[in-house]
């Protein structure tokens, strides 16, 4: 997979507008701010404000942490936000000559069944 993808500002940006959504939804229903949020499922108060400006940043596995940890502690009754979803179009043009050797012998035994990690 291509760095440009995994990387892609529009991924980052719909996961950072996700993650924003859901937590002050979360503060509202708590009647708490977005810094007792922050402290809560991060750790440091000003992290959600930093990361909605931009300034900072986490990894897949740090934002699927937090979204669980609120989910967990959901409010009863509380709306869920509407959320965007990450849509990665595919290239303009797929080739066969753009695929390695190993992602071609990795889509073979995945489909053989026979894929080792």
């Amino acid at each position: 997979m291509s760095p440009a993808v995994i990387n892609s500002p529009m991924i980052e940006q719909t996961c950072r507008d996700n993650l924003i959504a859901i937590a002050t939804a979360y503060a509202k229903a708590k009647g708490i701010t977005l810094d007792a949020v922050s402290k809560q499922v991060y750790g440091k108060s000003a992290f959600l404000r930093e990361f909605k400006a931009g300034a900072r940043s986490v990894s897949l596995f740090t934002f699927d942490e937090i979204v669980a940890a609120l989910r967990a502690d959901w409010p009863p009754g509380a709306s869920w936000p509407y959320v965007r979803a990450a849509l990665i179009p595919p290239p303009k043009k797929i080739g066969r000559k753009s695929l390695s050797a190993s992602t071609s012998q990795k889509r073979i035994a995945v489909r053989s069944g026979d894929a080792r990690r």
